[in-house]
């Protein structure tokens, strides 16, 4: 009995993507197995400002912030524990939960900085990435702002001023370019010399100078603090 082409087609093509899932899958658990050296590398780099830490070591985490993205996989890959912060924790409630000696927190908002600060130990250390602000919610604070005749724009002196208010010290700004997942340099924004050193470098191409003149203009008119980008700031809670 002869088979019917279009069902000996069907068959055919029903095998071969059987046999695509199972090597996809085979994929993924050597993968999971075997882990991309490269991968691992892009992930440790997430996490180079470590280093300005004054303990590099990263043991018991704290995150606050979005639970996407390569932030809380590299704190969770290359951290001795990671515990995420509900944001819609009370900071009342902070008192009977455990306490971090570096707590993460990734947000614009100052209620979450609040809530990140309440879970620090005397002593421990607070690393707060500013999101970047996209033109739609800029648009929006605007609107929302201007109703209340108050808008001006945002500044990087009103989040060191929250964790001023908020009880924690030595401060320290860096910026972090061109973007926190991208990261190539980062940049301490409290010492003029170290940023006249970074844009005394040559940079080639029309973009790059153009860039490096308004990049150098901020510097010269002591707007770039509060106009770059992706802005961390480091602070540490006193001993008590």
């Amino acid at each position: 009995m002869a088979t019917d082409p279009l069902e000996l087609e069907t068959r055919q093509s029903q095998i071969l993507t059987q046999k695509s899932i199972e090597a996809d899958e085979a994929k993924d658990i050597e993968q999971s197995q075997f882990p991309c050296p490269d991968q691992d590398l892009q992930l440790s780099r997430r996490l180079d400002w470590r280093f300005l830490l004054p303990n590099p070591h990263l043991g018991r985490v704290g995150y606050l912030g979005p639970s996407g993205g390569t932030l809380p996989r590299a704190l969770r890959e290359f951290s001795d524990s990671l515990r995420m912060i509900p944001p819609s924790t009370p900071v009342v409630h902070a008192l009977n939960q455990p306490l971090f000696d570096l707590v993460v927190l990734h947000s614009r908002s100052r209620a979450d900085a609040a809530r990140a600060s309440a879970f620090l130990r005397p002593r421990g250390v607070l690393y707060w990435e500013i999101a970047p602000i996209n033109g739609l919610a800029l648009r929006r604070e605007i609107r929302r702002d201007r109703q209340k005749e108050r808008w001006r724009l945002p500044l990087i002196r009103d989040p060191i001023a929250i964790l001023q208010q908020l009880g924690l010290c030595d401060i320290e700004a860096y910026w972090h370019r061109p973007s926190f997942e991208r990261c190539s340099e980062i940049i301490p924004l409290n010492h003029d010399l170290a940023l006249e050193y970074i844009f005394s470098r040559n940079h080639e191409g029309f973009t790059a100078r153009l860039q490096l003149t308004a990049e150098w203009w901020m510097i010269k008119t002591g707007l770039l603090p509060h106009l770059a980008p992706c802005i961390s700031l480091i602070a540490r809670l006193p001993s008590f």
